[in-house]
């Protein structure tokens, strides 16, 4: 293949100035019709190329895409080639076909927090006594008088009959 489209005329023997004589309309016939196949020849072999480039892009978009999502990268033989190769495009799709492949796909709604189910968490911990605060609790039950349990519910706010 030639880059450079004078040098082809050059090359041709029977293109010869130098002879002064005219080449007859089949010469001219011929050589175009060369030159017109060289370049359909180099012309496939771009665009082979460039499909080559394009499907790898392609694939390591969606790949990448997949990666970021946790997402199994075998689920990319089922996304369609007619969508467009953007990750924000790709994300959607695998967002819109997630009970398919039995994915858990994150909603915003779900992300933001419960202000109040926060409240009521941290409310119920900070009154709870860690395990081994329980064991002591437990063995100062086991030896206490009665009247030491009674002073205990009364002390946990328990207070029967008071």
């Amino acid at each position: 293949m030639s880059n450079n489209y004078q040098e082809n005329w050059e090359d041709e023997e029977d293109f010869d100035l130098d002879n002064n004589s005219k080449p007859n309309d089949s010469d001219l016939l011929k050589q175009l019709r060369k030159e017109l196949k060289n370049k359909t020849k180099a012309l496939s072999e771009l665009e082979t190329q460039v499909n080559g480039f394009r499907q790898s892009q392609r694939e390591a978009t969606i790949k990448s895409v997949l990666e970021s999502k946790g997402v199994s990268p075998k689920i990319a033989k089922f996304i369609p080639a007619d969508i467009e190769t953007s990750p924000e495009v790709i994300s959607g799709w695998i967002e819109d076909n997630a009970d398919v492949f039995g994915l858990a796909v994150e909603n915003a709604q779900n992300v933001a927090p419960n202000l109040s189910a926060l409240r009521s968490i941290d409310a119920i911990t900070a009154n709870a006594q860690s395990p081994s605060n329980a064991d002591d609790v437990a063995l100062r039950i086991q030896n206490a008088s009665e009247e030491e349990l009674i002073a205990m519910i009364h002390a946990a706010g328990g207070g029967y009959g008071s």
